[in-house]
């Protein structure tokens, strides 16, 4: 069929009451989306990495575990966008009350702070491929095996007559993301970082 792509980012719960309301097709987000209007098709699972500054206090090695993270060392997304809750999520415990960060709006953002060695954060392994990493100021590095992970797919109303389209889209968007993930799991290695010598 024809497809007329219009590409628009905003926080999920904007995103999902768009679409409940017709004013959108189609989303791709983190899935479950909780609304019963809705249905849903997860495509791929997108695990976190741990995203730390090679050197200063936060340059923290050897974090196995997505809870081991300091409150007072996380900067994260502004309330509102679901990658902070995931990431809060993953980590436990966390006193959001403590984090770094406020009122930062994009990962490209908070990769620099960490790269400034403001803080430390979780970056979605999907991401790795579109972002450029200033060169020897980030490691990157994944948790042990209880690696934190969410799952993205595709959600359109169950009333919507397109539904068998939406499935075949689903198909494309599953192995893209596929593809994007085998990248992904060549960098870097699965091991914990480890305490310079």
């Amino acid at each position: 069929p024809d497809l007329d792509l219009v590409v628009r980012e905003t926080v999920t719960a904007t995103l999902v009451a768009e679409l409940a309301e017709g004013s959108l097709d189609v989303v791709i987000a983190s899935v479950p989306l909780g609304h019963g209007g809705l249905s849903e098709r997860p495509l791929f699972e997108d695990a976190f990495l741990l995203a730390t500054p090679t050197r200063g206090a936060y340059a923290l090695t050897g974090i196995a575990d997505a809870s081991e993270i300091p409150s007072e060392a996380l900067l994260l997304l502004e309330d509102g966008h679901c990658l902070r809750d995931q990431a809060l999520s993953a980590c436990g415990g966390i006193d959001s009350r403590r984090l770094r960060s406020s009122g930062v709006t994009s990962l490209a953002t908070i990769l620099q702070l960490v790269a400034a060695g403001q803080g430390i954060t979780l970056l979605p392994e999907m991401f790795l491929d579109s972002i450029a990493l200033p060169p020897g100021t980030i490691r990157l590095t994944r948790f042990g095996v209880a690696e934190p992970r969410r799952t993205v797919g595709l959600a359109w109303r169950r009333s919507n007559p397109m539904a068998e389209e939406f499935e075949r889209l689903a198909e494309v968007v599953a192995a893209c993301g596929q593809e994007v993930r085998a990248n992904a799991m060549a960098f870097p290695s699965r091991e914990p970082a480890q305490h310079p010598s």
